[in-house]
């Protein structure tokens, strides 16, 4: 491992002051990092880790920073050790920039080959769209890094890997395991961050992340149970939490991420964002398989979430009635709303070319195993919608093509002026490559069908690509940009970049009432 960083972190508004972290990596004896930043208010420097937790040799440094707002833009300059950087903080009451990031990495080391110089493209244009206009915030929906290298690297952990599967469940996880996921998990977060245009960009624009799948292992949650209680899965699971909070939530072992809205998982969201609010839940936490006890009775249905979490994160959504933001976004790593999984499935057998995420399709909220949680999260968001006339927009990634669609209430407790309208928006991958052309002619053949989710509500998908079609089978980020029509009201421009394309997909999103 090597020095790295920084890595900025959006921590919220607080009496008007805008918060923001700064992670440093550096060697374990080296001195306290110096600080500089002459608009904040009192910034402090803390030790939150030392790292490989087995055999350290680096230090994980955390600045903290309050910038108080004011009418105008703000250029924060700032120095932490030997390294420099600035980021921009929105005028007050103005809604921030935002840049919407997913699959930033890959999942096969074939696709190295085939990127070559390519690898970070998309990050050197998010590079240069925000240096014409700064970006305030960057969400990242999941999938950060990639650790299925770690199962593939010869190792305990391989070893275990290529047993048979029924194998798998009952090995015990050894001290040797335990030292190699410390180790990957430990550098893998620098490795894939060090890259010059990412590191720009995540040194420039503060961040709000949460993970995904390939952050922990592929398909985590939605294995059988007897696997996804076994040792080896559970120890993994373990690892890779401890290093997901302390390099992309940026808390050490003692502290909840700011913005926590739930006791269980890490689960947070922000209000206050002129106009705007953003929920980002944890879908990976308490994710299980149907859990069943000794006498083969059901004790715990299929989760994404627990009931516990989405109450409380729903008691947050709700305290928005009083401050009432004209948007809300909620940041679903996987998609709420896409292609219908059930006819997928049943094509997976024939359609031509390569099906590589197939178990990621099955992980979505409208596989049928989840309906009833997808059905009380939906109606949940439409309720808010209408009582704070907010409007209510779902951003995700995961799938590996850019795409949109509506989910629309014909309800009367939903409909006003809007409100009975959600967007879903998707874009995927900054970094993986898109499904194969041949997959994606197979699945845009259904993506016609019009979906019934439940008495008077559907979802469609909608008709944003180039050439008229659904999904857009290139790599892409998104941004998420504000402003006022001519009579005052808030609205969201959204914009898909696409590799390979000068001019951005545009939508307009209007608030609602």
């Amino acid at each position: 491992m090597s020095p790295f960083g920084p890595v900025l972190s959006f921590r919220g508004i607080q009496n008007q002051k805008y918060c923001v972290s700064a992670l440093l990596v550096q060697d374990l004896n080296a001195p306290a990092p110096t600080t500089q930043v002459a608009q904040a208010h009192n910034p402090t420097i803390k030790r939150i880790a030392r790292i490989p937790l087995i055999k350290p040799r680096m230090a994980v440094w955390r600045l903290d920073m309050q910038i108080q707002q004011s009418k105008t833009q703000l250029k924060i300059d700032y120095d932490l050790g030997d390294v420099s950087g600035s980021f921009h903080v929105p005028p007050l009451d103005q809604a921030p920039r935002i840049a919407y990031t997913s699959c930033n990495g890959v999942s096969d080391v074939k696709y190295l080959n085939s990127l070559a110089d390519r690898y970070a493209e998309r990050w050197s244009h998010l590079a240069q769209t925000h240096k014409q206009a700064e970006y305030h915030l960057l969400v990242m929906g999941g999938d950060q890094i990639y650790s299925d290298e770690l199962l593939q690297t010869q190792g305990p952990l391989n070893e275990w890997y290529k047993q048979f599967s029924w194998n798998r469940d009952d090995t015990l996880w050894t001290e040797e395991m335990e030292v190699q996921a410390d180790e990957f998990f430990a550098s893998v977060y620098p490795r894939y961050w060090a890259r010059p245009q990412i590191l720009k960009m995540l040194s420039c624009v503060p961040t709000l992340m949460m993970w995904d799948d390939h952050d922990i292992i592929d398909g985590w949650g939605s294995y059988p149970q007897a696997l996804h209680e076994s040792p080896v899965h559970q120890g993994l699971f373990r690892i890779a939490s401890y290093y997901f909070r302390l390099y992309q939530l940026q808390v050490d072992e003692t502290e909840s991420r700011p913005g926590a809205i739930t006791r269980q998982g890490h689960t947070f969201a922000f209000e206050g964002l002129g106009g705007l609010a953003i929920v980002v839940p944890d879908l990976r936490s308490e994710r299980a398989p149907d859990i069943k006890g000794r006498n083969g009775q059901l004790k715990q249905p299929t989760q994404i979430m627990s009931q516990k979490s989405i109450s409380q994160m729903f008691t947050w959504i709700k305290s928005l009635t009083v401050s009432k933001p004209s948007h809300l976004l909620f940041i679903s790593s996987v998609p709420v709303s896409f292609v219908n999984l059930a006819l997928l499935e049943a094509l997976i057998g024939w359609i031509p070319g390569e099906i590589g995420p197939e178990d990621d399709f099955r992980d979505h909220w409208r596989h049928q195993p989840h309906k009833n949680e997808r059905k009380q999260l939906i109606n949940g968001l439409l309720d808010f919608a209408k009582l704070a006339k907010c409007k209510v927009t779902i951003v995700s990634g995961d799938v590996h093509v850019a795409a949109a669609s509506v989910i629309r209430s014909a309800n009367p407790r939903h409909i006003d002026n809007g409100a009975e309208v959600i967007h879903q928006l998707i874009s995927t991958g900054i970094v993986h490559p898109p499904l194969p052309v041949l997959t994606i002619r197979s699945l845009e053949t259904i993506t016609a069908t019009r979906e019934k989710i439940d008495t008077d509500l559907t979802a469609e998908m909608q008709a944003i690509g180039y050439d008229g079609n659904c999904l857009i089978a290139s790599r892409n980020w998104l941004s998420i940009e504000p402003d006022k029509s001519s009579d005052g009201r808030n609205r969201l421009w959204v914009k898909w970049h696409v590799e390979g394309h000068d001019h951005p997909i545009t939508r307009l999103i209007e608030p609602a009432g």
